[in-house]
């Protein structure tokens, strides 16, 4: 049901986007196009229910170990990452996958210790090093 529910805000999301594409591009190519994996949700729910979502639209699968992604918190507006994670798991291309707290009680596809955050933290998406992604400051 979760991943249902975030499939469906993406689409609404992905539609946004395709909008601002030129006349003469179509929106699939504008998904095509993106240059990595972001994060495309991020929730917050009571206890442990917290999750990321992680979307892939780089036009072939990616494995998210074998390129050293990883999933940094910034707790409380450190300046130097809290946990870091690294992530697991294969995300086919036009997909998604849920990284949440291991004791989330929804439907997900990996946790991570770095998913453990409340509203004044901050998440940073690192592939090999490099920021790719963040959420908050």
């Amino acid at each position: 049901m979760f991943r249902h529910a975030c499939r469906a805000a993406l689409s609404v999301a992905l539609a946004a986007t395709a909008l601002a594409v030129p006349p003469t591009a179509s929106a699939q190519t504008a998904i095509s196009d993106a240059p990595d994996v972001f994060i495309s949700e991020y929730v917050e729910g009571s206890s442990f229910n917290k999750a990321v979502e992680l979307f892939n639209a780089t036009g072939a699968p990616v494995d998210l170990a074998a390129a050293n992604y990883t999933l940094e918190i910034y707790n409380n507006g450190a300046s130097a990452p809290t946990v870091e994670s690294s992530l697991s798991g294969v995300i086919a291309d036009r997909d998604v996958i849920v990284i949440a707290n291991s004791g989330a009680t929804f439907p997900f596809d990996d946790t991570a210790g770095a998913v453990n955050f409340n509203g004044d933290d901050a998440l940073v998406l690192r592939r090999d090093g490099a920021v790719i992604d963040s959420f908050g400051q």
